[in-house]
């Protein structure tokens, strides 16, 4: 009936694969930061929606409707032995939201999970020798979940592909690549492999479609590279200086950077092929290292960013020894996508920009990544029959989806970002004696042949 919890269960409409939403229960321990604050203002303040910028009396408002639903309990339990506190014996359901929480309070709160949507496409095994499984990643599916949840590479090939047994995940990329990802199914195997990465053994290429005419030599990048957590991007320092860790005054004396979070970072880039027709090159990529997003910040950092990466298309470096009288004087950076306004003008670790340490290059204007609609339903109305077996009506994610299948809502059908142009083509473990190669991705093909004239 409506409102009973779901099993876990994929369902597949217009290509996109979706999870039938389920109750879980989300669980908590007070911090002594947080201890003595209501419950209320406690889950207000640690989890704010909207990436933590949502108005504190709105997130209150939205707390205190779950501790008047019941979808809170509070398990308490001594701190130290000198604690005369009482204790409960199981969690107990906090009916009022000026509820004090305590040290090591222990606090659930169940929750309707609505799992991301992701590419409906089924990976293709590479390589099944009851071992190792190998397989060529689908675009638009992440390698894990943020949560405890099924629409994630590793359990659809678990479930799909491995008879829902366990799968150990060698290494990841990124949600928008595609490509070799390597995963085994014991522990003997995991260990040597990750040893094998650690210890930069293993021999990596992908292929990466970038904009303009790459040079025919090929071009190697080492720059330093460091994680911006706030705009999730990769970022790098002006110079060599600043990349490596030292300390780095401004033209007025102060301290602009410490950027000792910096990691060498080593790739080097082949040219496969020009194509003309779209001023854009097709190039092999051979990382040394393995550092989050780093082909890609390095391609941004040679000025040849992936053709089609709305995240770096368009930051270019600035060259080593550059002046800060002349950075100070540049067009500030602009920020990537989602950077709340009240922090743009916020300079970080970076080394001298608004939000990132690279700075805009006139280029044209960024692309849009390939997109699908998501919530778009099929003729025999599959996500409204989900939807309905699964609905709970305190929940906002249930209206929302509601609202879009309805065509009512203001915002709109959600995007689903897809691919970007670059691809896992081969990896290589010489003291696993394994060597998988991926086929190639269609747009990474070669220009076609002129034809002869007659």
């Amino acid at each position: 009936m409506a409102g009973a919890a779901a099993p876990k269960s994929y369902v597949v409409v217009n290509g996109l694969r979706y999870v039938a939403p389920y109750m879980v229960e989300q669980d908590y321990r007070v911090k002594d930061a947080m201890a003595g604050m209501s419950i209320v203002d406690l889950l207000a303040t640690c989890f704010r929606l909207q990436k933590g910028e949502q108005d504190m009396d709105e997130a209150r408002a939205y707390w205190q409707s779950v501790v008047d639903g019941g979808r809170v309990s509070v398990k308490r339990r001594r701190a130290s032995r000198d604690d005369v506190r009482p204790i409960t014996e199981g969690h107990v359901v906090v009916t009022d939201g000026a509820f004090v929480t305590a040290k090591q309070d222990h606090i659930k709160i169940k929750k309707h999970m609505h799992e991301r949507v992701v590419n409906g496409a089924v990976p293709e095994v590479l390589l099944d020798d009851g071992d190792w499984l190998i397989i060529n990643k689908p675009p638009g599916i992440p390698a894990v979940a943020s949560e405890d949840g099924l629409n994630n590479v590793v359990d659809i090939t678990r479930s799909l592909l491995a008879g829902g047994k366990r799968l150990y995940l060698i290494h990841r990329i990124d949600a928008p690549v595609s490509g070799i990802l390597l995963m085994c199914r014991s522990g003997a195997t995991y260990k040597p492999a990750i040893d094998a990465l650690a210890q930069r053994e293993a021999k990596k290429q992908y292929v990466a479609r970038v904009k303009g005419c790459f040079p025919a030599g090929g071009a190697v990048c080492d720059r330093a590279l460091a994680w911006c957590s706030k705009g999730n991007h990769a970022k790098w320092g002006y110079d060599e200086e600043e990349s490596g860790g030292e300390w780095r005054a401004s033209a007025g004396g102060s301290i602009r950077a410490r950027a000792n979070t910096y990691k060498p970072a080593k790739t080097s880039f082949e040219l496969l092929h020009y194509l003309p027709e779209h001023d854009e090159s097709v190039v092999l990529a051979s990382p040394v290292s393995g550092y989050r997003h780093q082909i890609r910040a390095h391609l941004a950092v040679l000025g040849f960013p992936i053709a089609n990466d709305a995240t770096y298309h368009g930051w270019a470096a600035v060259p080593p020894g550059t002046p800060h009288s002349v950075l100070d004087a540049a067009p500030a950076a602009e920020e990537p996508p989602g950077t709340p306004p009240a922090k743009k003008q916020k300079t970080d670790a970076g080394g001298g920009g608004r939000c990132c340490s690279q700075r805009r290059a006139p280029q044209p204007a960024r692309p849009v990544q390939t997109k699908q609609a998501v919530y778009v339903d099929d003729e025999a109305r599959t996500l409204h029959k989900v939807l309905e077996a699964t609905r709970q009506p305190w929940c906002p994610k249930c209206q929302w989806v509601t609202e879009i299948l309805a065509g009512t809502s203001a915002r709109g059908n959600p995007d689903l970002d897809g691919l970007i142009y670059l691809h896992a083509r081969r990896y290589i473990i010489p003291a696993l004696k394994l060597d998988v190669t991926s086929p190639m991705p269609t747009w990474a093909a070669p220009p076609p042949a002129p034809v002869a004239d007659s």
